[in-house]
């Protein structure tokens, strides 16, 4: 049996972060960054988006431990959720 390391549970846990979507971007609200950063990353994933067709919420998903069946805290995530509106993929054509 294969030893399990750090670097696997961090594989098995990306697993179960969010999926992506055309309109939505996650980002782990624990890397600490900037605010220019977090709008460089937005800017990758829709070139052109304005601040008028962004919505950012905070979302809590159940990313490691799935199996047990006790509550702890550790076993979840925060992420930043971040939404492109209509308006813009109605003025780009996206």
């Amino acid at each position: 049996m294969a030893a399990i390391t750090e670097r696997s549970y961090r594989e098995q846990d990306a697993q179960r972060w969010p999926e992506e979507t055309k309109e939505t971007l996650y980002i782990e609200g624990t890397l600490g960054m900037n605010f220019q950063e977090l709008y460089e990353k937005i800017q990758a994933k829709w070139p052109g988006i304005t601040m008028e067709e962004i919505q950012i919420e905070p979302e809590y998903f159940h990313t490691h431990c799935i199996t047990y069946d006790v509550y702890d805290s550790g076993d979840w995530t925060n992420f930043f959720c971040i939404t492109a509106s209509k308006e813009y993929f109605e003025r780009t054509g996206r």
